[in-house]
């Protein structure tokens, strides 16, 4: 029994070490996006897992507004979003363990553009 409070405790740190964790906000590249919700990546960065996009400029009701809509309009197989409403961000996570080692920035945005938008 000795034993087993230090192993409990060791697994329970290990775990908490294995979720994925986001990279800080000021480091990632950014994107932007349109009122019709078509991201934009900077094309003069390689290609990155995060980035972050500033959505200040765009009309929500509320917060529950803003990620319903963003996660209908900027979400698919190879990407998802985290919205931080009250900072006017949204975070566009890249799953680029998907997409193979020679995935282009380019590709990614064709992608994107792909997405269900407004009519």
């Amino acid at each position: 029994m000795k034993f087993l409070k230090p192993i409990i405790l060791t697994l329970g740190l290990f775990a908490l070490n294995t979720f994925a964790q986001e990279p800080a906000v000021e480091t990632l590249p950014t994107a932007s996006i349109d009122a019709n919700y078509y991201v934009t990546l900077d094309l003069s960065v390689p290609l990155s897992e995060y980035y972050k996009v500033d959505i200040t400029h765009l009309e929500f009701e509320n917060e529950t507004d803003a990620i319903k809509t963003l996660r209908f309009y900027v979400s698919g197989n190879l990407v998802s979003n985290q919205v931080y409403y009250d900072e006017g961000y949204m975070l566009l996570q890249i799953h680029t363990d998907y997409l193979g080692e020679d995935a282009t920035s380019e590709q990614v945005q064709e992608y994107l553009g792909l997405l269900t938008k407004p009519e």
